[in-house]
């Protein structure tokens, strides 16, 4: 299988974080939905990138993929909190067409 894998602790990694940064986020209610999804999406590449520089493969030279999951990090945070803003949209309008009738 693939419990306690590499793979397992830089998914376990990645996703504990990005929930964390994001409940902290919402918590705070200064914050948009978009910008808790791209701060989820950056803390969740951080995560990943500090489990395998520092514990899995200790390698420093993995710390240049930076600027790269950085990138990708706010382009997918940008589409997935759009994605939800626009869900939650449709979802009020749905709630709200169930009150009336």
């Amino acid at each position: 299988g693939t419990l306690f894998t590499p793979g397992f602790f830089l998914s376990l990694s990645g996703g504990l974080l990005a929930v964390l940064v994001m409940i902290l986020l919402f918590r705070l209610r200064i914050f948009s939905l978009l910008t808790v999804s791209i701060a989820g999406a950056l803390a969740h590449n951080a995560g990943q990138l500090w489990v395998a520089a520092t514990l899995l493969f200790r390698n420093p030279v993995l710390w240049y993929l930076l600027p790269y999951l950085l990138l990708t990090g706010v382009l997918t945070g940008v589409v997935t909190g759009v994605f939800s803003f626009w869900l939650l949209k449709r979802l009020e309008g749905d709630f709200e067409q169930e009150e009336k009738e």
